[in-house]
């Protein structure tokens, strides 16, 4: 047989609970040990005067290691923690991530709030997910433990770190815009990098970000430094663009349809199902609102049919520029900067996004639709494939009404 125990566990089980809290209570007055040693004594006569073996057991539970708790994981492995600590000391005990991914716990198989304060002798399960927001800043007020303390400080350190490195970027840029300065070829250069140890001090752009981002450091007076320096390089030409062009507008959503022997008629696509190229379509005949396009198993186009709208024959000209209307939605497990991602997929096949709303329900579950106009009617599904692979995101799918 081979056993592995900590120094601790080695002591105790060979020269009792005496020598353990002899260990344990070096630094402290010999007076405080002489009354802890104490309780030596009254074993015995608790031993004296209790018969029952089992409530002499269960009183010895209650008095052993008073300062501390003694808990099991699932596996039956000892985690010591002080008194009063929560699932939440438990699970940084176990593990910094175990900690941070923590959702939930359960102790002896029923389900407990993270404030529950454990005893001696429970069994307690974490339940972590890979989508959880991370630690909340809640927990700071009822953890008990120095380590679960300490890891949550420096998780929201990273956390706030990563926000203001991103928000510096992006204060830096509008700032660099309205400067008419070339964003890309500044960027690519080590200009950012020198004024950054130079002028601040700092060992890299990102701690140049985060102090903008902060709010320590003014963007503009980076900006300033950088039209300084060009100056000096005679390097302004170079970077100034030229006027920034007008933005053509889209395209009206009269065009993309043909009329069956009809020209020059004005056209309308049904914003209550949204058709797009390869939808099978129906035209009505409207009073003063031209030709109402809607697709074909649309529940208002029924209804039309049944109100004795003039049908009149219609189709997809694909060969003529124009932009669509699309609604789609995304389901995914909530979590931080969610709603920015998928905004960040979008903005690579240059939609023009109308409308956006989030619900998040009890579960944590996040729905998202957004209306937007896409030039491009093919992108569409390689848009929805991109979208489910945004992280926590587990299904993406365009809103066809009546289904």
């Amino acid at each position: 047989e081979i056993q592995i125990r900590t120094f601790d566990m080695h002591r105790t089980a060979e020269f009792g609970i005496a020598s353990h809290w002899r260990y344990k209570e070096a630094q402290r007055s010999q007076e405080k040990i002489r009354e802890r040693l104490s309780w030596i004594k009254s074993i015995v006569e608790w031993q004296r005067e209790l018969s029952d073996p089992q409530e002499f057991m269960e009183n010895l539970k209650i008095d052993l290691f008073q300062d501390e708790v003694f808990v099991f994981t699932p596996k039956g492995d000892v985690i010591d923690l002080p008194r009063g600590s929560t699932p939440i000391d438990f699970a940084y005990a176990i593990h910094t991530e175990v900690g941070h991914r923590c959702v939930g716990a359960k102790v002896n198989d029923r389900l407990v709030p993270l404030e529950y304060n454990l005893r001696n002798g429970d069994i307690v399960n974490i339940i972590t997910s890979n989508t959880s927001p991370g630690p909340s800043k809640d927990w700071m007020k009822i953890v008990k433990t120095t380590r679960a303390k300490t890891k949550m400080r420096q998780w929201f350190s990273k956390e706030r770190r990563v926000e203001d490195t991103q928000e510096g970027k992006e204060a830096l840029l509008k700032n660099m815009r309205k400067a008419r300065l070339a964003v890309q070829k500044i960027l690519g250069s080590d200009l950012l990098e020198r004024i950054a140890q130079e002028e601040y001090g700092f060992t890299s752009v990102e701690d140049l970000y985060a102090s903008m981002g902060s709010g320590k450091t003014s963007p503009q007076q980076v900006v300033n430094h950088m039209v300084s320096r060009l100056e000096a390089e005679g390097a302004v030409e170079e970077v100034l663009p030229a006027a920034p062009r007008k933005r053509r507008r889209p395209p009206a959503y009269t065009r993309g349809v043909r009329v069956e022997d009809v020209e020059n008629v004005l056209v309308r696509i049904a914003h209550c199902c949204n058709p797009v190229p390869y939808d099978n379509i129906v035209g009505f005949v409207t009073r003063g609102r031209g030709v109402s396009v809607h697709r074909a198993d649309c529940p208002n186009a029924a209804h039309m049919l049944e109100q004795d709208y003039r049908r009149i024959e219609v189709s997809w000209d694909t060969q003529q520029p124009t932009s669509f209307q699309v609604e789609i939605c995304v389901e995914a497990m909530d979590r931080p900067r969610l709603l920015r991602d998928i905004t960040t997929v979008m903005g690579e096949f240059h939609v023009n996004i109308l409308s956006a709303t989030m619900n998040i329900d009890r579960e944590s579950v996040a729905v998202s639709r957004f209306v937007f106009e896409l030039g491009n009617i093919a992108h569409l599904e390689d848009m929805l494939r991109n979208i489910r692979k945004v992280d926590s995101v587990y299904n993406a799918y365009r809103v066809i009404p009546g289904r």
